[in-house]
């Protein structure tokens, strides 16, 4: 973030973490 803020920082990755997970599942589910 622009801003040294880090909840927001924490919050981002925490999001990007999730969001990477999610793709890693819809890639699995449609592979099998």
């Amino acid at each position: 973030s622009t801003v040294n803020n880090p909840d927001e920082d924490r919050l981002i990755s925490i999001i990007e973490n999730l969001a990477g997970h999610i793709q890693q599942s819809v890639t699995e589910a449609s592979q099998s």
